[in-house]
């Protein structure tokens, strides 16, 4: 269902979440006085990397722009969208939340508050990854904060915390009788990070597994198969043909697989 004007502001709650996650990661990876210069420069390439796709992934949202044509016509009935009353190509469908139609429709993302399609899922992919990668360095780091940490309250681990959760870190405060209580927001700081690390790879090897059947989670929900067939030519449809190196550098430019991508298409269904 289309979200209620009353709801607006709270579609926004996980974006912004998320790009608070992002810069409480960067303190720790400015201030952390465990990194060598290496280290230090690799996880800023990491997280530099996270934040443009996911820019990227907010910027393209695959809208259609296609010209308008008559739902009810015979011979373009499937590829005319009930809603929008636009000829599309096969593959496109139409959005409840964005109330456009993206082409080649994945999901509706509520981390970036837009549709996963066509021209921008290379990029939500990549920022799982970096963002996974990311976020495991983060609690790394914390973990060895908190196993040194001799009465530092001025850390930048505390910073990760102090931004991410400022109620909840005092309420993990229990006893000083150890470290691992006397320092509730570096506590909450390595589970937060570890909770970022888990649910971003899970979605992370999920959207692989789809990639690679060559379907959608806009299929998988309705339990369409996917197309099947040779993985590679699902992967080229959504990286290009660049390969690995198409699909792990962020800026990487784009070669269009005009056969992967035909292959990949689906019929769309009348909405």
């Amino acid at each position: 269902l289309p979200v209620p004007d009353s709801m607006a502001v709270l579609v926004w709650v996980p974006p912004a979440l998320l790009a608070a996650a992002l810069v409480a990661q960067a303190a720790v990876i400015l201030h952390s006085p465990d990194l060598t210069l290496p280290g230090r420069t690799a996880l800023w390439l990491a997280w530099l990397s996270a934040v443009f796709n996911f820019l990227r992934t907010c910027a393209l949202p695959s809208r259609c722009h296609a010209r308008r044509g008559d739902a009810h016509s015979d011979v373009q009935a499937q590829l005319v969208c009930s809603k929008c009353r636009l000829v599309l190509e096969p593959g496109s469908g139409h959005c409840l939340q964005c109330q456009f139609c993206v082409r080649g429709r994945d999901h509706h993302c509520i981390f970036t508050n837009t549709c996963v399609g066509a021209d921008n899922a290379r990029h939500h992919i990549r920022f799982l990854l970096y963002f996974t990668a990311v976020s495991a360095c983060t609690a790394s780091l914390c973990w060895r904060e908190l196993v040194t940490l001799d009465g530092d309250t001025n850390s930048a681990v505390l910073m990760f915390a102090s931004i991410i959760v400022p109620v909840v870190a005092p309420l993990l405060h229990t006893t000083p009788a150890t470290t691992f209580f006397a320092h509730p927001g570096l506590h909450a700081a390595i589970r937060v990070s570890v909770g970022c690390a888990a649910l971003s790879a899970i979605i992370l090897l999920f959207q692989l597994v789809l990639t690679a059947r060559g379907q959608t989670l806009a299929q998988w929900l309705r339990d369409q198969p996917g197309v099947g067939g040779d993985a590679r030519l699902h992967f080229n449809a959504v990286f290009g043909k660049g390969g690995a190196a198409a699909a792990l550098l962020p800026w990487f430019p784009f070669v269009p697989d005009p056969a992967a991508a035909a292959r990949r298409r689906h019929p769309m269904k009348r909405v």
